[in-house]
């Protein structure tokens, strides 16, 4: 049985409105990501320490790099490029996250 069958008239109504952009969520408590406070260091997830493990018992091998090559044409800007990359790591902090042993 797919969801959509399992689901009451009601229910499918709203999922077509809100799938349509024709309805409003109101959103859960668990919709909301507080911040850390400053200072506090988060533990690490199990993923964060295989990727730990690997690089301390292969320090010389490069297991997580991943080599690319992009091809453009037309004039570059690296005072544009520059800035959007400061703003990625800006507005993501898993891009500024270290290990520190």
């Amino acid at each position: 049985m797919n969801a959509m069958a399992a689901m009451t008239d009601d229910q499918r109504r709203l999922l077509q409105a809100l799938l349509g952009g024709k309805a409003a969520r109101r959103p859960s408590p668990d919709d909301v990501i507080e911040p850390r406070r400053p200072g506090e260091v988060p533990p690490l997830s199990a993923e964060q320490r295989d990727v730990w493990l690997h690089a301390a018992m292969a320090p010389d091998l490069p297991l997580y790099n991943e080599a690319i090559t992009i091809h453009r044409r037309g004039p570059f800007n690296l005072d544009a490029l520059a800035r959007s990359l400061d703003e990625l790591l800006r507005r993501h902090e898993i891009w500024r996250t270290s290990f520190q042993e």
